[in-house]
């Protein structure tokens, strides 16, 4: 059965929104086997025909029902409002492809490069502790967190200490939204803030850079977006050279 499914995989993006293009028949599939499909292909979304949900778990699966927008997809189904829909099909996730996404994700690359430059050239001074983040991401590199710095004899808890003279500068009850809103701008502007100090870290250990930063904004701290760095007024690493290390440092 895995080989079929692999056969129609194949197929082109347009037959994958065909309804009924995935018709499973009333057969009986294990987690495991909906997991190994998943894995062997694009396709998050999992949608079954005639399966006998008793022996499927629906835990880790986005479920949605056939007729949904494929961009407003419910993230869960209790196991009661699952076996009330009979027919379910496979369809790719959807992902911004505009030019804002795109950019948003380039972007959002660029500074973990840039941040697992900064870090291999901080570790030829000292020593650093970082923390793998609560939440991976799949369409962009993971950002590291970096816990503490010890420099010079010194040891340095970032987290505590940007978090105490952000919180100081712009506490969280200033602002105004949905909590939601609020922590992801608080989270965003903790991870900006760290790489800013990061780069004045640096600046002590002999470095400067050729910058440039984003548009000012009221909620959001200005991130320090590196162009070129020197080491003793001589040129170390250009742009390019910063986004292909910084790539390869962070994948390892």
């Amino acid at each position: 059965m895995i080989r079929s499914l692999q056969n129609q995989l194949n197929q082109s993006m347009d037959d994958l929104f065909t309804p009924n293009t995935f018709e499973f028949g009333y057969c009986v599939m294990s987690l495991d086997q909906a997991e190994r499909m998943l894995m062997q292909s694009d396709l998050t979304v999992l949608k079954l025909s005639g399966v006998d949900t008793k022996n499927l778990s629906l835990k880790g699966f986005q479920m949605s029902k056939e007729n949904h927008n494929r961009n407003k997809k419910d993230s869960s189904f209790c196991r009661n409002s699952f076996q009330e829909f009979k027919k379910y099909v496979l369809f790719p996730k959807a992902k911004g492809n505009s030019l804002n996404a795109i950019k948003e994700r380039k972007m959002k690359d660029e500074i973990c490069f840039q941040k697992a430059i900064c870090l291999a050239l901080l570790g030829f001074f000292g020593n650093f502790t970082i923390k793998i983040p609560k939440k991976m991401t799949s369409a962009t590199n993971p950002l590291q967190c970096l816990v503490q710095i010890s420099l010079q004899n010194n040891n340095i808890n970032v987290e505590e200490l940007v978090e105490k003279v952000y919180n100081m500068t712009d506490p969280k009850n200033k602002m105004e939204g949905s909590k939601k809103t609020i922590q992801r701008i608080h989270n965003k502007n903790i991870m900006y803030a760290t790489s800013n100090f990061l780069l004045d870290v640096l600046r002590l250990c002999g470095f400067f850079f050729d910058s440039k930063y984003p548009k000012k904004s009221c909620k959001c701290v200005e991130q320090e977006r590196v162009l070129r760095i020197y080491y003793h007024n001589k040129l170390l690493l250009t742009k390019e050279d910063i986004n292909s290390f910084g790539k390869e440092i962070n994948d390892f």
